[in-house]
């Protein structure tokens, strides 16, 4: 285990990292707010919620309770005391090590890997769904054709962390406000029309029917569509005042996604039916169902663009973010050497290289699965998975930072004490055991997959990470 004052040392001072060409401190509140929204949600995650119906209002505010106040008032407290560049990694690391922190890096960069070829589907999809339908159920022409897209968004991402940024705000208005906003308004519309409704609207088909797991298990979409905000803290040592801007913005871009998630997901699930709901292309059926509706049709390949090139424009963001807490841990010696290099831009080239090598890998696996809705879900889950073991990670160095480090500075604290942060923390820890349980059962939602297979592969891919996380960060000398 390495010692917390190592780790400081390794990466500079209060502030920053004092490495000689590092990014200027330039992102503001709003710029940093939408990165905050990108990285915790995108339109994508809505299908497979929608699949529960009504129960997903019940799913998402209890995900808010469990998951956006716990992530959101950890990280901004762990990021306003340690502001440097390495988020999870530093943070996990001076509380137990920087071989601990290592784990917790390798469950992040392997949690991104695993979601990629989801992410590619999703915004092919959309692109395909307007101009050959045919082939938005082909999981060898997503995984192709998105693959290309990945790549591309690598080489985007050379141009450092300013322009990614602006990237992802412009992509953020575009493609995720405006569309969001189109469905709300014309579902109002419709609903209000008295148009045929596909679920139930009253109170009562809110809370869920506990009875079933596998009915319920699909509520785990739940937790990943407000996962990520933490990933922020990457861009820590790119902020304007760091210890007051990073809480504001986590706070602002959390609440923003859940004011515009929770009304889209139910209009999706009132207007699309079930048994026709696509996990990929899901919000161009509900777009093309209202704008069909209401006679302006025509407008379905606006949107489709609108989607795709805003999820095409948010990949960069995400790839240099993963990319950046690696590094870190590669400055304090768990890869080689080379591998910590950057541009003269401070961005990790040779990083963001391997990740994509990787992230085409995992993506062939994609190419096997029959059918695009299953293979959206089995890499949404394993996605999942890995991100809840680094939570369980962080949850415990916040407690354990509490009691060790209790006179460092920090601006932002959760509150009440360490009752109020064992509270935040315990409960954040907990959901993400219960929602790592509930993870491991195939939905009804999604048809018939045995469960041995599917959590014979979970288990290979969590597990995996697991030990061989472990076995770099022993090698490390």
């Amino acid at each position: 285990m390495g010692s917390t004052g190592t780790v400081t040392e390794r990466h500079g001072g209060q502030e920053g990292p004092g490495r000689a060409g590092a990014p200027p401190r330039r992102i503001g509140v709003f710029l940093l707010s939408m990165l905050v929204f990108s990285f915790i949600t995108g339109l994508g995650n809505a299908p497979a919620l929608a699949e529960s119906g009504l129960n997903a209002v019940f799913y998402l505010l209890l995900a808010a309770v469990a998951v956006l106040i716990p992530v959101g008032l950890v990280s901004a407290e762990l990021a306003s005391g340690w502001p440097r560049a390495g988020g999870i990694y530093l943070w996990v690391s001076e509380a137990f090590g920087s071989r601990t922190g290592f784990v917790a890096m390798w469950f992040v960069w392997v949690s991104a890997l695993v979601s990629f070829p989801g992410l590619f589907s999703v915004l092919v999809a959309a692109a395909v769904f307007v101009i050959a339908p045919g082939l938005d159920g082909s999981t060898w022409f997503l995984g192709g054709v998105g693959l290309v897209v990945g790549w591309v968004a690598t080489l985007f991402t050379f141009l450092g962390v300013r322009a990614t940024g602006i990237v992802t705000t412009i992509a953020n208005l575009t493609a995720v406000l405006i569309p969001a906003l189109a469905i709300v308004g014309l579902g109002i519309a419709y609903l209000a029309d008295g148009r045929p409704t596909q679920i139930d609207l009253s109170l009562g088909g809110i809370v869920p029917d506990f009875s079933s797991l596998a009915a319920i298990s699909i509520a785990v979409s739940a937790y990943f569509t407000f996962a990520g905000g933490e990933n922020a803290a990457q861009y820590v040592t790119s902020v304007r005042a760091p210890r007051r801007v990073f809480p504001r913005a986590m706070f602002l871009g959390a609440t923003l996604c859940l004011l515009v998630f929770v009304p889209v997901t139910v209009v999706l699930a009132a207007t699309v039916p079930r048994d026709e709901l696509s996990l990929a292309v899901g919000i161009l059926q509900v777009l093309k169902i209202l704008l069909d509706t209401f006679s302006v049709g025509f407008l379905v390949p606006v949107f489709a663009a609108l989607l795709t090139l805003g999820a095409c424009a948010s990949l960069p963001n995400l790839l240099a973010a993963t990319a950046a807490g690696m590094h870190a841990a590669t400055v304090d010696g768990h890869l080689p050497p080379r591998f910590a290099r950057t541009n003269r831009r401070g961005v990790p080239v040779a990083l963001l290289l391997l990740q994509a090598a990787l992230a085409s890998v995992v993506s062939a696996a994609f190419f096997a699965v029959q059918t695009v809705d299953l293979a959206f879900w089995v890499v949404t889950v394993m996605g999942l998975q890995t991100t809840l073991a680094y939570y369980l990670l962080m949850y415990a160095a916040a407690l354990r930072l509490r009691r060790t480090q209790p006179d460092t500075p920090r601006p932002f604290r959760v509150p009440g004490g360490r009752v109020g942060m064992s509270a935040v923390a315990g409960l954040g820890f907990c959901f993400a055991l219960v929602t790592l349980a509930l993870s491991f059962i195939p939905p009804d939602q999604l048809g018939s997959i045995h469960p041995a297979v599917f959590d014979g592969i979970l288990a290979v891919v969590l597990l995996g990470t697991a030990v061989s996380g472990l076995r770099l960060a022993a090698r490390r000398g």
